[in-house]
């Protein structure tokens, strides 16, 4: 990880691993891209911000993934050499930004514009959520409001329970 950006944004683009969709491996920015050779990065940059994700903001970008980092030769990334569109991502607020949440935007901006050319590798996006719901939630449609509320009352008993273990 070359940026303080990279950190922040892992946890959401970490998640493109269980699809065709690049998360800029093979690049001095990884895991601050949203890519693939068929995204409009208009279009995708404009859905994301639409949707209001607090501390982030969406522009279009392009890159050509490579398998030589900063003279470091690294598992060959998705569209080794090709092309790609999408977007940069840019945190705004590391304060306001959840990481978490923001996936299910992005997951769910891509389902919506990409409906045929978004593969889901179903069995990596289900271990990295440790749950295949969030995935079936977005390929039914539910809004991704909906997804995220449906955590809220589990998240709420962890916090409650870890304050007693934190030291600082």
């Amino acid at each position: 990880m070359l940026t303080l950006t990279t950190p922040a944004l892992y946890p959401m683009t970490c998640l493109l691993e269980g699809t065709n969709v690049s998360e800029g491996r093979g690049t001095m920015r990884p895991f601050e891209f949203i890519v693939a050779p068929w995204i409009d990065g208009e279009a995708l940059s404009a859905q994301l911000n639409a949707y209001g994700i607090k501390g982030l903001e969406a522009k279009p970008g392009e890159l050509v993934p490579g398998e030589v980092v900063d003279g470091i030769k690294i598992y060959p990334p998705k569209y080794l050499g090709e092309k790609c569109f999408g977007v940069q991502l840019e945190v705004l607020d590391r304060g306001r930004f959840e990481s978490a949440k923001a996936a299910v935007y992005m997951l769910d901006a891509l389902y919506k514009l990409y409906p045929s050319e978004l593969e889901w590798r179903e069995g990596r996006m289900d271990s990295l959520w440790k749950t295949k719901s969030i995935r079936e939630q977005i390929t039914r449609g539910v809004a991704p409001e909906a997804v995220v509320q449906a955590w809220q009352k589990e998240l709420a008993y962890f916090r409650q329970v870890r304050e007693e273990y934190l030291l600082y």
